[in-house]
Protein backbone atom coordinates (compact mmCIF):
# COMPACT_ATOMS: atom_id res chain seq x y z
CA UNK A 1 0.00 0.00 0.00
CA UNK A 2 1.31 3.43 -1.02
CA UNK A 3 0.16 7.05 -1.18
CA UNK A 4 -1.96 7.60 -4.30
CA UNK A 5 -2.74 11.22 -3.51
CA UNK A 6 -1.86 13.72 -0.79
CA UNK A 7 -3.98 16.81 -0.19
CA UNK A 8 -3.14 19.27 2.59
CA UNK A 9 -4.69 22.64 3.43
CA UNK A 10 -3.32 25.14 5.96
CA UNK A 11 -1.00 22.60 7.59
CA UNK A 12 2.01 24.36 9.15
CA UNK A 13 3.37 26.50 6.26
CA UNK A 14 1.19 24.95 3.57
CA UNK A 15 -1.69 26.79 1.89
CA UNK A 16 -3.19 24.24 -0.48
CA UNK A 17 -1.16 21.29 -1.74
CA UNK A 18 -2.42 18.49 -3.96
CA UNK A 19 0.20 15.90 -4.96
CA UNK A 20 -0.47 12.80 -7.03
CA UNK A 21 2.86 10.97 -7.26
CA UNK A 22 3.68 9.20 -10.52
CA UNK A 23 6.94 7.66 -9.35
CA UNK A 24 8.18 5.82 -6.27
CA UNK A 25 11.00 8.29 -5.62
CA UNK A 26 9.35 11.62 -4.83
CA UNK A 27 11.62 14.62 -4.25
CA UNK A 28 10.04 17.61 -2.47
CA UNK A 29 12.37 20.53 -3.22
CA UNK A 30 12.58 24.28 -2.84
CA UNK A 31 14.20 26.94 -0.72
CA UNK A 32 14.34 26.83 3.07
CA UNK A 33 10.99 27.80 4.56
CA UNK A 34 9.04 26.99 1.42
CA UNK A 35 6.95 24.21 3.02
CA UNK A 36 8.96 21.09 2.15
CA UNK A 37 9.01 19.75 5.71
CA UNK A 38 5.31 20.53 6.09
CA UNK A 39 4.55 18.12 3.22
CA UNK A 40 6.39 15.25 4.94
CA UNK A 41 4.88 16.13 8.33
CA UNK A 42 1.42 16.01 6.76
CA UNK A 43 1.97 12.35 5.90
CA UNK A 44 3.12 11.55 9.41
CA UNK A 45 0.37 13.54 11.14
CA UNK A 46 -2.37 11.97 9.06
CA UNK A 47 -1.29 8.47 10.02
CA UNK A 48 0.69 8.51 13.24
CA UNK A 49 -1.78 9.65 15.88
CA UNK A 50 -2.28 12.96 17.62
CA UNK A 51 0.56 12.47 20.11
CA UNK A 52 3.10 13.12 17.36
CA UNK A 53 1.46 16.32 16.12
CA UNK A 54 3.16 19.64 16.90
CA UNK A 55 1.41 22.04 19.23
CA UNK A 56 0.54 24.50 16.43
CA UNK A 57 -0.39 22.48 13.32
CA UNK A 58 -2.60 25.14 11.67
CA UNK A 59 -1.01 27.75 9.38
CA UNK A 60 -0.71 31.23 10.84
CA UNK A 61 -3.85 33.24 10.08
CA UNK A 62 -6.04 30.21 9.29
CA UNK A 63 -8.79 28.80 11.51
CA UNK A 64 -8.67 25.18 10.46
CA UNK A 65 -6.58 22.69 8.49
CA UNK A 66 -7.07 19.39 6.71
CA UNK A 67 -4.95 16.46 5.47
CA UNK A 68 -6.32 13.83 3.12
CA UNK A 69 -4.35 10.74 2.15
CA UNK A 70 -5.61 8.39 -0.53
CA UNK A 71 -3.91 5.03 0.02
CA UNK A 72 -5.87 3.21 -2.68
CA UNK A 73 -7.90 0.84 -0.56
CA UNK A 74 -8.10 3.28 2.34
CA UNK A 75 -8.72 7.04 2.53
CA UNK A 76 -7.46 8.87 5.62
CA UNK A 77 -8.59 12.35 6.54
CA UNK A 78 -7.43 14.34 9.55
CA UNK A 79 -8.91 17.74 10.37
CA UNK A 80 -7.62 20.39 12.74
CA UNK A 81 -9.50 23.18 14.48
CA UNK A 82 -8.54 25.52 17.28
CA UNK A 83 -10.14 22.98 19.66
CA UNK A 84 -8.21 19.92 18.53
CA UNK A 85 -8.03 17.27 15.84
CA UNK A 86 -10.32 14.57 14.42
CA UNK A 87 -9.63 11.52 12.26
CA UNK A 88 -11.74 9.50 9.82
CA UNK A 89 -10.70 6.42 7.85
CA UNK A 90 -12.82 4.99 5.05
CA UNK A 91 -12.45 1.97 2.84
CA UNK A 92 -12.79 2.10 -0.96
CA UNK A 93 -16.57 1.71 -0.66
CA UNK A 94 -16.88 4.72 1.64
CA UNK A 95 -17.52 2.73 4.84
CA UNK A 96 -15.90 4.29 7.87
CA UNK A 97 -13.84 2.37 10.38
CA UNK A 98 -15.23 2.72 13.94
CA UNK A 99 -11.73 2.87 15.46
CA UNK A 100 -9.72 4.74 12.83
CA UNK A 101 -6.46 5.15 14.73
CA UNK A 102 -6.44 1.50 15.80
CA UNK A 103 -6.90 0.52 12.17
CA UNK A 104 -4.00 2.79 11.11
CA UNK A 105 -1.78 1.50 13.93
CA UNK A 106 -2.13 -1.99 12.46
CA UNK A 107 -1.36 -0.64 9.00
CA UNK A 108 1.65 1.57 9.59
CA UNK A 109 4.97 0.35 10.91
CA UNK A 110 7.76 2.73 11.83
CA UNK A 111 6.80 5.64 9.61
CA UNK A 112 8.78 7.99 11.86
CA UNK A 113 12.00 6.07 11.13
CA UNK A 114 14.13 8.29 8.88
CA UNK A 115 16.92 6.17 7.32
CA UNK A 116 19.11 9.17 6.50
CA UNK A 117 18.79 10.53 10.02
CA UNK A 118 19.61 7.04 11.36
CA UNK A 119 22.73 6.79 9.19
CA UNK A 120 23.99 10.11 10.60
CA UNK A 121 23.17 9.46 14.26
CA UNK A 122 25.94 8.91 16.78
CA UNK A 123 26.40 5.22 17.75
CA UNK A 124 24.52 5.55 21.03
CA UNK A 125 21.40 7.04 19.39
CA UNK A 126 21.56 4.45 16.60
CA UNK A 127 21.62 1.74 19.28
CA UNK A 128 18.55 3.19 21.05
CA UNK A 129 16.65 3.71 17.79
CA UNK A 130 17.25 0.20 16.46
CA UNK A 131 16.40 -1.31 19.84
CA UNK A 132 13.07 0.55 19.68
CA UNK A 133 12.35 -0.51 16.09
CA UNK A 134 13.35 -4.14 16.72
CA UNK A 135 11.23 -4.22 19.91
CA UNK A 136 13.90 -5.86 22.07
CA UNK A 137 12.14 -7.43 25.07
CA UNK A 138 14.95 -7.10 27.63
CA UNK A 139 17.13 -4.29 28.92
CA UNK A 140 20.34 -5.17 27.07
CA UNK A 141 22.28 -2.30 28.64
CA UNK A 142 21.36 -3.46 32.13
CA UNK A 143 22.46 -7.01 31.30
CA UNK A 144 25.74 -5.78 29.81
CA UNK A 145 26.40 -3.44 32.77
CA UNK A 146 25.78 -6.25 35.27
CA UNK A 147 27.97 -8.66 33.31
CA UNK A 148 30.72 -6.05 33.10
CA UNK A 149 30.54 -5.48 36.87
CA UNK A 150 30.56 -9.24 37.53
CA UNK A 151 33.45 -9.68 35.09
CA UNK A 152 35.47 -7.14 37.08
CA UNK A 153 34.48 -8.80 40.37
CA UNK A 154 35.38 -12.22 38.94
CA UNK A 155 38.79 -10.88 37.87
CA UNK A 156 39.43 -9.65 41.43
CA UNK A 157 38.25 -12.92 42.98
CA UNK A 158 40.39 -15.03 40.64
CA UNK A 159 43.40 -12.84 41.40
CA UNK A 160 42.75 -13.10 45.15
CA UNK A 161 42.31 -16.86 44.89
CA UNK A 162 45.58 -17.16 42.97
CA UNK A 163 47.46 -14.97 45.46
CA UNK A 164 46.13 -16.85 48.49
CA UNK A 165 46.82 -20.23 46.88
CA UNK A 166 50.38 -19.08 46.11
CA UNK A 167 50.84 -18.10 49.76
CA UNK A 168 49.50 -21.50 50.83
CA UNK A 169 51.95 -23.22 48.47
CA UNK A 170 54.89 -21.44 50.10
CA UNK A 171 54.72 -23.50 53.27
CA UNK A 172 57.46 -26.13 53.89
CA UNK A 173 57.12 -28.90 56.49
CA UNK A 174 59.62 -31.18 58.25
CA UNK A 175 57.19 -33.93 59.15
CA UNK A 176 55.66 -36.17 56.52
CA UNK A 177 52.07 -35.71 57.65
CA UNK A 178 50.03 -33.46 59.87
CA UNK A 179 50.60 -34.18 63.61
CA UNK A 180 48.67 -33.52 66.76
CA UNK A 181 49.71 -30.52 68.79
CA UNK A 182 52.33 -31.44 71.46
CA UNK A 183 52.02 -30.34 75.13
CA UNK A 184 55.42 -28.69 75.26
CA UNK A 185 54.55 -26.93 78.54
CA UNK A 186 53.94 -30.31 80.13
CA UNK A 187 57.26 -31.61 78.85
CA UNK A 188 59.01 -28.53 80.20
CA UNK A 189 57.36 -29.19 83.58
CA UNK A 190 58.66 -32.75 83.48
CA UNK A 191 62.12 -31.47 82.62
CA UNK A 192 62.05 -29.11 85.59
CA UNK A 193 60.89 -31.94 87.92
CA UNK A 194 63.59 -34.26 86.57
CA UNK A 195 66.27 -31.59 87.03
CA UNK A 196 65.17 -30.98 90.62
CA UNK A 197 65.09 -34.73 91.25
CA UNK A 198 68.59 -35.18 89.85
CA UNK A 199 69.89 -32.20 91.81
CA UNK A 200 68.50 -33.73 95.02
CA UNK A 201 70.27 -36.99 94.21
CA UNK A 202 73.46 -35.10 93.52
CA UNK A 203 73.17 -33.38 96.93
CA UNK A 204 72.50 -36.64 98.68
CA UNK A 205 75.40 -38.32 96.89
CA UNK A 206 77.61 -35.40 97.87
CA UNK A 207 76.56 -35.76 101.53
CA UNK A 208 77.26 -39.47 101.42
CA UNK A 209 80.65 -38.81 99.93
CA UNK A 210 81.33 -36.36 102.77
CA UNK A 211 80.29 -39.00 105.31
CA UNK A 212 82.67 -41.54 103.83
CA UNK A 213 85.42 -38.97 103.98
CA UNK A 214 84.68 -38.37 107.63
CA UNK A 215 84.89 -42.09 108.29
CA UNK A 216 88.32 -42.20 106.76
CA UNK A 217 89.43 -39.23 108.76
CA UNK A 218 88.09 -40.86 111.91
CA UNK A 219 90.03 -43.97 111.28
CA UNK A 220 93.19 -41.90 110.99
CA UNK A 221 92.36 -40.09 114.19
CA UNK A 222 91.78 -43.35 116.13
CA UNK A 223 95.46 -44.01 116.44
CA UNK A 224 96.10 -40.56 117.78
CA UNK A 225 92.98 -40.34 119.95
CA UNK A 226 93.00 -43.63 121.80
CA UNK A 227 91.41 -41.95 124.80
CA UNK A 228 88.39 -41.34 122.66
CA UNK A 229 88.62 -44.64 120.88
CA UNK A 230 85.67 -46.35 122.43
CA UNK A 231 83.37 -43.43 121.91
CA UNK A 232 84.71 -42.84 118.47
CA UNK A 233 84.31 -46.50 117.57
CA UNK A 234 80.74 -46.44 118.66
CA UNK A 235 80.19 -43.32 116.65
CA UNK A 236 81.93 -44.76 113.64
CA UNK A 237 80.05 -48.02 113.96
CA UNK A 238 76.81 -46.10 114.00
CA UNK A 239 77.74 -44.21 110.85
CA UNK A 240 78.87 -47.42 109.15
CA UNK A 241 75.58 -48.96 110.03
CA UNK A 242 73.78 -45.92 108.60
CA UNK A 243 75.72 -46.19 105.37
CA UNK A 244 75.26 -49.91 105.17
CA UNK A 245 71.49 -49.74 105.67
CA UNK A 246 70.87 -46.77 103.39
CA UNK A 247 68.65 -47.50 100.37
CA UNK A 248 70.20 -47.64 96.93
CA UNK A 249 70.26 -44.40 94.98
CA UNK A 250 67.55 -44.23 92.25
CA UNK A 251 68.50 -44.17 88.56
CA UNK A 252 68.95 -40.72 87.05
CA UNK A 253 66.38 -39.46 84.57
CA UNK A 254 67.60 -39.09 80.97
CA UNK A 255 67.13 -35.32 80.54
CA UNK A 256 68.57 -35.38 77.02
CA UNK A 257 65.61 -37.45 75.89
CA UNK A 258 63.22 -34.93 77.44
CA UNK A 259 65.07 -32.08 75.78
CA UNK A 260 64.74 -33.86 72.44
CA UNK A 261 61.05 -34.43 73.03
CA UNK A 262 60.60 -30.74 73.89
CA UNK A 263 62.46 -29.60 70.79
CA UNK A 264 60.52 -31.98 68.57
CA UNK A 265 57.25 -30.96 70.24
CA UNK A 266 57.96 -27.30 69.60
CA UNK A 267 58.70 -28.06 65.96
CA UNK A 268 55.52 -30.11 65.67
CA UNK A 269 53.49 -27.31 67.24
CA UNK A 270 54.92 -24.77 64.79
CA UNK A 271 54.17 -27.13 61.92
CA UNK A 272 50.67 -27.81 63.30
CA UNK A 273 49.95 -24.08 63.33
CA UNK A 274 51.37 -23.61 59.83
CA UNK A 275 49.22 -26.47 58.50
CA UNK A 276 46.19 -24.86 60.13
CA UNK A 277 47.06 -21.56 58.45
CA UNK A 278 47.57 -23.37 55.14
CA UNK A 279 44.15 -25.06 55.41
CA UNK A 280 42.59 -21.68 56.18
CA UNK A 281 44.26 -20.13 53.10
CA UNK A 282 43.18 -23.03 50.89
CA UNK A 283 39.61 -22.70 52.18
CA UNK A 284 39.76 -18.96 51.46
CA UNK A 285 41.11 -19.65 47.97
CA UNK A 286 38.34 -22.18 47.33
CA UNK A 287 35.77 -19.60 48.49
CA UNK A 288 37.17 -17.01 46.09
CA UNK A 289 37.13 -19.58 43.28
CA UNK A 290 33.52 -20.41 44.16
CA UNK A 291 32.53 -16.74 44.01
CA UNK A 292 34.35 -16.37 40.68
CA UNK A 293 32.52 -19.44 39.34
CA UNK A 294 29.18 -17.99 40.47
CA UNK A 295 29.99 -14.71 38.70
CA UNK A 296 30.95 -16.64 35.56
CA UNK A 297 27.62 -18.45 35.71
CA UNK A 298 25.74 -15.15 36.15
CA UNK A 299 27.55 -13.63 33.17
CA UNK A 300 26.79 -16.69 31.06
CA UNK A 301 23.10 -16.62 32.05
CA UNK A 302 22.82 -12.93 31.16
CA UNK A 303 24.64 -13.52 27.87
CA UNK A 304 22.19 -16.32 27.13
CA UNK A 305 19.22 -14.09 28.01
CA UNK A 306 20.63 -11.34 25.81
CA UNK A 307 21.24 -13.78 22.94
CA UNK A 308 17.73 -15.20 23.33
CA UNK A 309 16.19 -11.72 23.35
CA UNK A 310 18.11 -10.72 20.24
CA UNK A 311 17.20 -14.01 18.56
CA UNK A 312 13.52 -13.55 19.38
CA UNK A 313 13.52 -9.85 18.48
CA UNK A 314 12.36 -8.68 15.08
CA UNK A 315 15.69 -7.42 13.80
CA UNK A 316 14.65 -5.71 10.56
CA UNK A 317 17.73 -6.62 8.50
CA UNK A 318 19.82 -9.86 8.67
CA UNK A 319 23.31 -9.20 9.99
CA UNK A 320 22.24 -6.41 12.36
CA UNK A 321 22.99 -6.85 16.04
CA UNK A 322 23.21 -4.80 19.23
CA UNK A 323 26.21 -4.98 21.56
CA UNK A 324 28.17 -2.68 23.90
CA UNK A 325 25.81 0.21 23.26
CA UNK A 326 26.40 0.12 19.48
CA UNK A 327 24.76 -1.17 16.34
CA UNK A 328 26.79 -3.79 14.48
CA UNK A 329 26.32 -4.96 10.92
CA UNK A 330 28.00 -8.14 9.78
CA UNK A 331 30.03 -8.14 13.00
CA UNK A 332 31.44 -4.65 12.31
CA UNK A 333 30.42 -1.47 14.19
CA UNK A 334 27.84 0.26 12.01
CA UNK A 335 29.69 3.58 11.92
CA UNK A 336 32.76 1.77 10.54
CA UNK A 337 30.86 0.51 7.50
CA UNK A 338 31.17 2.49 4.29
CA UNK A 339 28.82 5.44 3.80
CA UNK A 340 27.05 3.58 1.01
CA UNK A 341 26.65 0.48 3.20
CA UNK A 342 25.29 2.56 6.07
CA UNK A 343 22.78 4.29 3.80
CA UNK A 344 21.74 1.08 2.05
CA UNK A 345 21.26 -0.71 5.39
CA UNK A 346 19.38 2.24 6.92
CA UNK A 347 16.93 2.29 4.02
CA UNK A 348 16.56 -1.50 4.29
CA UNK A 349 15.73 -1.09 8.00
CA UNK A 350 13.06 1.47 7.14
CA UNK A 351 11.58 -0.83 4.51
CA UNK A 352 11.54 -3.84 6.81
CA UNK A 353 9.90 -1.73 9.53
CA UNK A 354 7.08 -0.65 7.14
CA UNK A 355 5.92 -3.86 5.46
CA UNK A 356 2.27 -2.85 4.90
CA UNK A 357 2.31 0.88 4.21
CA UNK A 358 5.28 0.91 1.87
CA UNK A 359 6.06 4.59 2.41
CA UNK A 360 9.31 6.06 3.75
CA UNK A 361 9.95 9.70 4.67
CA UNK A 362 13.45 11.20 4.45
CA UNK A 363 14.23 14.69 5.70
CA UNK A 364 17.48 16.61 5.10
CA UNK A 365 17.92 14.91 1.74
CA UNK A 366 20.34 17.73 0.83
CA UNK A 367 22.96 15.78 2.77
CA UNK A 368 22.97 13.16 0.03
CA UNK A 369 25.19 13.34 -3.02
CA UNK A 370 24.14 12.04 -6.43
CA UNK A 371 25.38 8.52 -5.64
CA UNK A 372 23.32 8.45 -2.44
CA UNK A 373 20.19 9.63 -4.22
CA UNK A 374 20.69 7.05 -6.94
CA UNK A 375 21.19 4.29 -4.39
CA UNK A 376 17.95 5.14 -2.57
CA UNK A 377 16.01 5.43 -5.82
CA UNK A 378 17.25 2.02 -6.92
CA UNK A 379 16.28 0.47 -3.58
CA UNK A 380 12.80 1.96 -3.86
CA UNK A 381 12.37 0.51 -7.33
CA UNK A 382 13.83 -2.92 -6.50
CA UNK A 383 11.69 -3.33 -3.38
CA UNK A 384 8.52 -1.59 -4.59
CA UNK A 385 8.57 1.17 -1.94
CA UNK A 386 7.53 4.81 -2.18
CA UNK A 387 10.10 7.25 -0.82
CA UNK A 388 9.28 10.89 -0.07
CA UNK A 389 12.47 12.90 0.31
CA UNK A 390 12.93 16.55 1.21
CA UNK A 391 15.80 18.50 -0.40
CA UNK A 392 16.90 22.12 -0.55
CA UNK A 393 17.14 23.18 -4.21
CA UNK A 394 16.87 26.62 -5.78
CA UNK A 395 16.99 25.60 -9.43
CA UNK A 396 13.28 24.77 -9.64
CA UNK A 397 14.13 21.89 -11.99
CA UNK A 398 14.13 18.98 -9.58
CA UNK A 399 11.13 17.08 -8.22
CA UNK A 400 8.04 18.74 -6.82
CA UNK A 401 9.05 22.35 -6.18
CA UNK A 402 7.53 24.11 -3.17
CA UNK A 403 7.23 27.87 -2.98
CA UNK A 404 5.45 29.87 -0.27
CA UNK A 405 3.46 26.87 0.95
CA UNK A 406 2.28 25.74 -2.48
CA UNK A 407 3.45 23.52 -5.34
CA UNK A 408 5.15 25.93 -7.75
CA UNK A 409 6.16 23.26 -10.28
CA UNK A 410 5.87 19.50 -10.60
CA UNK A 411 8.86 18.38 -12.68
CA UNK A 412 7.66 14.80 -12.52
CA UNK A 413 4.75 15.68 -14.82
CA UNK A 414 6.24 18.92 -16.22
CA UNK A 415 3.19 20.99 -15.33
CA UNK A 416 3.56 24.42 -13.81
CA UNK A 417 1.53 25.51 -10.80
Amino acid sequence: MKIVQLTAENVKKLKVVDITPTKDFIQITGKNGSGKTSVLDSISWALGGKDGIQWKPIREGAEKARIRLNLGDVIVERRFTQNGTSLTVENADGARYPSPQAMLDELIGELSFDPLAFAHMDPRKQYDELKRVAKIGVDIEDLEAKSKADFEKRTVKNREAKEVKARAGGYEFKFAADVEQVDVSGLIGKLQTAAQHNADIDRRAERRADTVSLIEDGKKDIAELEVKLAKMREHVAGMEKQVATAEALPKKVNVDELRNLIEEGQQKNVEHERRREQRKLLEQSAAFEGEAEALTKAIAERDAAKAKALQESKMPVPGLSLSDGRVHFGGVPFNQCSSAEQLRTSVAIAMAANPKLRVIRIKDGSLLDDDGLKLIAEQAKENDYQIWIERVDTSGKIGIVMEDGEVARDNETSTAA
